[in-house]
């Protein structure tokens, strides 16, 4: 419905009338419980302009008064604007609300001077009133065409605010007939018709207004006058997608120049290219400026100009750099190019952490944690000399047993064996305590500060311990060591995914079974991966626990380092630690926080945040403390060797070190340097002015050095058979007993044993070795382990895309290029990306999920899925969201359980499945390559992509850009990978009316009386009913969104949010191979008899109940309920009628029988 000019309006049902009036009248409104409900009101000055425009949308007033805009009577707006579900933004050259619910969407459009206009759906049929009619389909009205003037005045508002009373209107206040004004017919035809030639748009009508407007204007027959009809006649042309030709000229109707070099278009996209968005695309089409072809509009550097891509700046953490600008970082350096960043790795070492106890981040920066009492291998090389290999030891944190943490590393090679504890003590070959520095073959070993030790070697790793507060490591490689490692710190070949490959071959999904296959020593207990104690216990002890870590999130003290690294993960860390760590709460708090400010120093950021959390250092003796201190010169050592402790750090490290010109002796005090003792091979110590014979010359120690002549000196028991019982009483030199026995799980390792102390036990005799359950075989039958299942010799297996054979107690998979990914978007906001990392943000906008078209040399998009949520209120829940599968030939859309495609034809390229609880959608992208979107119908969407060419098509958006490396996935529109989810999805806005108001939600801290319930229902997901899956699929985040979800929906569908939370991990179970029967009548119920007894009406398309019983329909969990890895479709839960054996053939329309097939489960993601 609108209105325009001289008073004319056209309503909902296409009727046009006019009349002229001065008061507020209602123009349109709708207060139908089940839509959107909302008042517009106008009211006109002069005899065109609209002076006031009045609204009431849901609970939002807005009140629009030629410039300003104000919302709920507050200061004016500016634009874009976005809240409570509401949009403002410019469209073209006017402005567009939007409002949408799950139910209804509306929109209300202005120019600021005479035109507005109300769209709604169908749904509002028979349910509006006001000047825009009743939308009955009917577009003749009986009382308007009978009495004009009264339909007119009913709708007459309130006019308190009027400066003079509004009149009743009379019949000589419409418009007068046609015949009054006949003689600019001719002329408004000719005018009429110049707008838009072939438009199919009815030109009689705006022929007439346009003969009233002349007839009504202050100089008679002007033709300026008809200027608004002739753009109102434009803009309906426009919105039918045709043709408009260019018919404004500077002295006719000409609406002014563009801004900048923008030039003027009458059929244009309402959003145009920018340098941050060059791919923006509209279906709409209006007047208004645009950029010149071959040119993008540049939003970043204020100037508002149109500009050659060529010339398109590029954005980085808030801050403009020019085209050929570069950005070097250690490991990348990238170039400004064409609005997006270019960026090249460069050579750069890897990096392996063991942090807080048990947080092991590996060299392709993968994050896992575990708790295990054992020896494990850390890390083996063949590029590390004399077969050499750093091994962790993992042991109780305390004396109560109550948790465990690394207590010290191992390295070991053919010619010895350097242990570092936490008791900031180094033995070497198990011998008595080496004291600092410690330098032999190729390695040394120092004091940094009071807190941190290093080893560095002359073979390409190097070794940074932190003794205090928490025993943690940090390694770091050379370059050239890339795909040669095994263990714990993974294989180091750039993909994350292949990081938990245990000791026999085979990718394991739990850190559990991947860290038992590199164990080191025998006898040790299984690992486990969580503990039940935590915070979600104790309420008192959870917001102790996040008060203490928000000192993470504080902008005030991490503010700056916030933009180059997401402190969320050390957040929730530190929370974890806290809890966990019961009896050394501190310690671990102070631990966690220092993990982030070592980050960030790492990142060129110093944050001075001891003081803030009293995590203070306490130097001993007369040290002090440095916030950047160095090793160089600070110790007596320095003396005997100044370069042994001059090794660069990567960043400076905080603790106690001595004050200038003195120096650290041997029982941790600062001295002189004449002061100072010597240091001599032996390992022994001088003190100062003492003399000591060495060799045959008597020496004496001065000054750190010692002088000799005139130089100084530099320098009862059961084993199964056959294996046999191993007595420690016995046991030789360098023998182990059962600590070392022989199996083929250390087989696997390829590594020696590390044991440290004998042990007693049973042990297979020489040349055979310990294989669980099958006793002691030879190297040839060795069995192979996966997800804690025993496969023997010869059995094949497929894991993802791998089709694994068991070799020698080792998995040899052959991959395939082809594989299949998918993408999850899941409840409050929650996304699993094409290579599997989760993060969850909360806001209310259109978003790209994935396009094509993401490579530097390739910006073209031939196929687009888009997201938009829509909260069912100010502050709540997502009601509906919106999927938009935009591709040529066809566009489909996905809302509130209802599916559209446009234009129907295209229903032959696309393939639907339906059944009770999901919709597939099956077709395929440019490329050759298939995609499938599997939906719920309500808030959840599978994006599954199976590509034709290996790394083809190259895509990206909030799904990441599936390279197989999760680390990258947060790459931007830009092609800059963001430091934090904000950056990285305010980076995929879709339309520039959204504000970045993107949140992490945290929604049972705004319904804390929500958690309780959230807590008890989402425990099914950790509970018996889904234990078989636990191996395959980590169920802890999924629990989480699961409580985030219940706890959200605070009104109304709370347990359909439940259910759609807990369905989300049911799929990936299935999609692992293992089918969950999980739903009850009392806990998520589906109602399948309902098709027993109802059938489905073809003509109406609706269900009518059958008056007969028909039992055939059942609830499965899944096709091929008892092997549900024979279904080689997409498997979804379901209302079937087929048998348990059965699975129903879409293109057959029969029930076909599971194809038995005879290797274990295909397990894909």
């Amino acid at each position: 419905c609108s209105t325009w000019g001289f008073g004319h309006f056209r309503t909902f049902d296409d009727f046009m009338y006019d009349f002229i009036g001065k008061c507020n009248y209602l123009f349109a409104s709708s207060d139908d419980d089940n839509l959107i409900k909302f008042s517009v009101q106008l009211q006109r000055k002069e005899t065109c302009c609209i002076e006031k425009i009045k609204m009431m949308i849901a609970d939002t007033d807005i009140q629009v008064n030629k410039d300003t805009i104000k919302v709920n009577k507050k200061r004016n707006i500016e634009l874009p604007y976005s809240k409570s579900g509401i949009e403002i933004s410019q469209y073209g050259m006017l402005i567009k609300l939007v409002a949408k619910s799950k139910e209804s969407e509306l929109a209300v459009i202005w120019n600021k001077r005479d035109l507005l206009i109300v769209e709604v759906d169908n749904g509002y049929q028979h349910k509006t009133s006001g000047l825009c009619g009743d939308f009955n389909g009917h577009p003749v009205n009986d009382e308007f065409e009978n009495n004009a003037y009264q339909f007119v005045d009913s709708y007459k508002e309130d006019e308190d605010e009027l400066e003079e009373a509004c009149h009743i209107l009379k019949a000589d206040d419409m418009p007068k007939t046609c015949l009054n004004y006949i003689v600019y017919e001719d002329l408004c035809t000719e005018l009429v018709n110049s707008v838009a030639p072939r438009c199919t748009v009815p030109k009689k009508r705006f022929v007439i207004r346009c003969q009233q407007d002349m007839n009504e204007c202050h100089v008679k027959g002007g033709r300026s006058c008809a200027c608004a009809t002739f753009s109102e006649y434009s803009r309906q042309c426009s919105r039918a997608l045709q043709k408009v030709e260019m018919w404004r000229l500077p002295g006719f109707c000409y609406l002014g120049r563009c801004p900048g070099n923008q030039v003027f278009q009458e059929y244009a996209p309402p959003l145009i290219p920018t340098c941050s968005n060059q791919a923006v695309t509209s279906t709409d089409r209006i007047y208004g400026c645009v950029c010149p072809k071959d040119m993008v509009l540049d939003d970043l550097s204020g100037k508002s100009f149109c500009v050659k891509v060529s010339n398109c700046p590029c954005e980085l953490h808030s801050k403009i750099y020019f085209p050929g600008q570069i950005v070097d970082t250690p490991c990348q350096i990238c170039e400004c190019t064409n609005g997006n960043w270019d960026c090249r790795d460069q050579p750069c070492p890897g990096r392996c952490s063991v942090e807080g106890g048990s947080l092991l981040t590996t060299f392709d920066y993968k994050q896992y944690h575990f708790h295990g009492i054992c020896i494990y291998l850390l890390m083996k090389s063949p590029l590390l000399p004399n077969h050499g290999s750093l091994n962790a030891v993992f042991s109780n944190c305390d004396d109560l047993g109550s948790s465990t943490c690394l207590t010290a590393i191992i390295y070991k090679d053919n010619n010895n064996t350097i242990r570092i504890s936490n008791k900031e003590t180094i033995s070497v070959n198990d011998e008595h305590e080496q004291r600092l520095p410690y330098i032999k073959d190729g390695v040394t070993v120092f004091r940094q500060t009071s807190t941190y030790l290093q080893m560095n070697t002359d073979f390409g790793l190097e070794i940074e311990i932190m003794i205090d507060p928490i025993f943690s490591v940090f390694l770091k490689i050379d370059a050239d060591m890339n795909n040669t490692l095994t263990g714990l710190c993974g294989n180091y070949n750039n993909d994350p995914s292949d990081d938990l490959m245990s000791s026999n071959g085979g990718k394991e999904d739990l850190a559990s079974k991947f860290v038992d296959s590199w164990q080191v020593i025998a006898n040790c207990n299984p690992a486990i991966d969580e503990v039940a104690k935590s915070c979600n216990e104790n309420a008192v002890d959870n917001e102790h626990a996040k008060s203490k870590c928000s000192v993470l999130q504080n902008k005030n003290i991490f503010g700056e380092c916030h933009e180059v690294e997401d402190p969320d993960s050390y957040y929730k860390w530190c929370i974890y630690e806290y809890c966990y760590h019961e009896h050394k709460r501190h310690e671990f708090f102070c631990a966690a926080v220092g993990s982030y400010a070592r980050v960030c120093a790492s990142k060129g950021i110093a944050v001075s945040w001891r003081s803030y959390t009293n995590c203070h250092i306490t130097c001993p003796h007369n040290q002090i403390y440095f916030s950047q201190s160095e090793a160089c010169g600070k110790t007596c050592a320095s003396h005997y060797n100044p370069e042994l402790e001059c090794y660069a750090s990567d960043f400076p490290l905080d603790g106690c070190n001595c004050p200038a010109n003195s120096y650290l002796d041997d029982k941790g005090k600062c001295v002189k340097s004449s002061e100072c003792p010597c240091f001599v091979e032996n390992n022994s110590v001088i003190s100062s002015g003492y003399q000591a014979k060495i060799g045959e010359e008597f020496c004496h120690c001065t000054n750190a050095t010692m002088m000799c002549g005139d130089y100084p000196s530099k320098q009862g028991f059961f084993c199964r058979p056959p294996q046999d019982y191993f007595d420690c009483k016995f046991a030789g030199k360098n023998e182990f007993g059962a600590a070392c026995a022989p199996s083929c799980q250390l087989l696997a390792t390829d590594s020696e044993c590390c044991a440290v102390e004998c042990m007693s036990g049973c042990m297979c005799p020489s040349g055979l070795y310990l294989d669980g359950e099958h006793g002691c075989v030879t190297a040839e039958d060795c069995s192979c382990m996966y997800n804690g299942i025993s496969y023997s010799k010869g059995e094949t297996m497929m894991k993802d895309c791998e089709r694994c054979i068991c070799t020698r107690g080792k998995w040899y998979c052959t991959e395939k290029h082809n594989c299949p990914s998918t993408c999850v978007l899941s409840g409050e906001g929650h996304i699993i990306t094409f290579d599997g990392r989760p993060y969850s943000f909360e806001s209310k906008c259109e978003y790209v999920l994935v396009q094509d078209g993401c490579k530097m040399n390739d910006t073209q998009t031939t196929f687009k899925v888009a997201m938009e949520d829509v909260a069912c209120d100010a502050y709540g829940p997502v009601c509906f969201r919106e999927i938009k599968v935009q591709m040529k030939g066809f566009l489909l859309r996905l809302s509130a359980g209802q599916y559209k495609l446009n234009p129907p034809a295209a229903s032959q390229n696309v393939t639907i499945t339906q059944n009770s609880l999901y919709i597939i959608f099956e077709f395929y992208i440019p490329g050759g390559h298939k995609a499938a979107l599997i939906w719920n119908k309500n808030k959840d969407i599978f994006i599954k992509i199976n590509r034709a060419a290996p790394k083809e098509p190259s895509v990206c958006g909030l799904c990441g850009n599936y390279n197989g490396n999760l680390n990258d996935d947060f790459m931007m529109r830009n092609k800059y990978v963001a430091s934090n989810v904000l950056e990285f999805v305010n980076s995929w806005k879709e339309h520039p009316s959204c504000d970045k108001d993107v949140k992490v939600p945290t929604p049972c801290l705004k319904n804390p009386h929500r958690k309780a319930w959230a807590k008890s229902k989402c425990l099914i997901i950790k509970s018996i009913v889904f234990v078989s899956c636990h191996s395959k699929v980590n169920h802890v985040p999924y629990f989480e969104a699961c409580v985030n979800d219940a706890c959200e929906c605070n009104f109304g569908g709370d347990c359909e949010c439940l259910c759609d939370a807990v369905a989300v991990y049911a799929k990936a179970c299935l999609d692992a191979g293992v089918c969950i029967d999980w739903r009850r009548p009392d806990f998520c119920p589906v109602y399948c008899d309902f098709y027993n007894i109802h059938d489905l009406n073809v003509t109406t398309n609706v269900f009518q109940y059958s008056g007969s019983l028909n039992c055939t329909w059942h609830y499965k969990p899944c096709l091929c309920v008892f092997k549900p890895w024979a279904y080689k479709g997409i498997n979804i839960e379901g209302c079937y009628h087929c048998g348990p054996d059965e699975y129903y053939n879409p293109e057959t329309g029969t029930c076909d029988p599971c194809v038995i097939i005879t290797t274990p489960p295909t397990i894909s993601t």
